[in-house]
C-alpha cells in the first residue's frame, strides 16, 4: 500500500497582487488565469513554493469579457436576475464597494506584491501606501526597461548601476517597500519576493524611525 506523503506544516503566505489590471495582465505570467482570480483563498504554486491568492478579484474570463459575479465580499459586476417571472437589471458595484473590498483583502494578506511595467498604475500606488500603513509587508518588482538607461560616465556596468535606479521616478513607493527589485519579468521578481518573505526581511528604515519615535526634521524647520 502506497504511503501517504507527509503533512506540509510550513505557513503558506496569503498574497495580494497589486499592479495594473487588464486583459492578459502580468498575473498571467505567474500562471494565474482570469478565472483563477475570481476567487480569493485559493492555493497556487510558484516555483515549488505554495501561496494563497489574496486578491484582487477580477470578475472576467480569460478572453476579456465580463460575467455576472457576486461573492459577498467584492460586490458584483452588472447583470440580469429573474424574480417572479420578471427580469431585473442589477447595476455594477460602485467605486466605494470596490475600494472597500480591496482594502479588506490587503488587510487580510501576509504581504503585498506589486509589479510595475509602466508609471501609470495609480490605484496600485495607493494600495501600497495603504498596505504599509496597516503593517502589511510590501515587495515591488520594477521591469528593468521602465527606468531610462543613461550613458555611464563612471565606467560602471549596467549590473553595477541598476540597483541605484530603483525608484528613480517611483522612489517614494520604492522606499516604502520592504524590498524592491529590478527584474526582466514578473516571475523573477515574485520568486525573489517569496524568498525574502520566507526568510524574513528587515523592516524598512522609515518604519524603524517611526517605531523608535525618532524626530523627523524637514527643510525649513528647526531641529
Amino acid at each position: 500500500m502506497e504511503q501517504a506523503p507527509p503533512l506540509y506544516k510550513k505557513k503558506i503566505p496569503r498574497v495580494y497582487f497589486a499592479g495594473k489590471v487588464g486583459k492578459q495582465n502580468y498575473r498571467h505570467a505567474l500562471g494565474l488565469q482570469s478565472r483563477d482570480m475570481t476567487y480569493i483563498n485559493k492555493l497556487h504554486h510558484h516555483n515549488e513554493r505554495p501561496y494563497i491568492y489574496g486578491g484582487p478579484i477580477i470578475p472576467s474570463c480569460d478572453h476579456g469579457c465580463w460575467h455576472f459575479f457576486f461573492d459577498g465580499c467584492t460586490g458584483f459586476d452588472g447583470g440580469y436576475i429573474y424574480e417572479d417571472g420578471r427580469a431585473y437589471y442589477l447595476e455594477p458595484s460602485n467605486h466605494d464597494a470596490i475600494v472597500g473590498a480591496t482594502m479588506k483583502q490587503i488587510q487580510q494578506s501576509d504581504f503585498l506584491f506589486a509589479w510595475f511595467d509602466s508609471y501609470d498604475a495609480y490605484g496600485s500606488i495607493a494600495e501600497i501606501g495603504f498596505a504599509a500603513g496597516n503593517g502589511v509587508p510590501v515587495y515591488i518588482g520594477f521591469r528593468e526597461d521602465v527606468f531610462p538607461v543613461q550613458e555611464s560616465t563612471t565606467g560602471e556596468s549596467w549590473d553595477d548601476r541598476k540597483e541605484h535606479l530603483i525608484g528613480r521616478e517611483l522612489w517614494y513607493i520604492s522606499t516604502i517597500a520592504h524590498r524592491s527589485f529590478l527584474a526582466q519579468d514578473p516571475r523573477d521578481a515574485f520568486t525573489r519576493a517569496l524568498r525574502c518573505h520566507v526568510k524574513g526581511s528587515n523592516e524598512p528604515t522609515w518604519k524603524n524611525m517611526l517605531d523608535h519615535n525618532l524626530r523627523f526634521v524637514f527643510p525649513g524647520t528647526r531641529s
